[in-house]
């Protein structure tokens, strides 16, 4: 019966420059930290995002999608929070729209 040879798998590794684990080379993402690795992964992402606060500001226009939006964060806000008395969120009358973001 003939052996076959066996194949030597070669994996080159590197370090993760946010969180210093050593990961292959050829990942897009660290599986430790998920930072992105790759540039052509950073960029498709952050067009991505781009594209997402566009749809976001136009959607927040709407004063019922605005209204129901900070409805569901407060009641978001609330749920997660059982620990700390209920913490009223801003009206989103008063409010831009990124304000919502700092509240966290």
């Amino acid at each position: 019966m003939d052996k076959e040879p066996k194949q030597r798998i070669s994996l080159t590794l590197t370090k993760c420059p946010r969180c210093d684990k050593a990961i292959s080379s050829d990942v897009q993402f660290c599986p430790s930290c998920g930072m992105v690795l790759d540039q052509k992964t950073a960029v498709g992402l952050e067009e991505e995002r781009i594209e997402a606060d566009r749809l976001m500001d136009l959607l927040m226009k709407d004063e019922e999608v605005k209204t129901l939006f900070f409805q569901k964060l407060q009641e978001f806000y609330n749920s997660s929070q059982p620990h700390i008395q209920s913490k009223q969120l801003p009206s989103p009358k008063r409010q831009e729209t990124t304000a919502i973001f700092h509240v966290f």
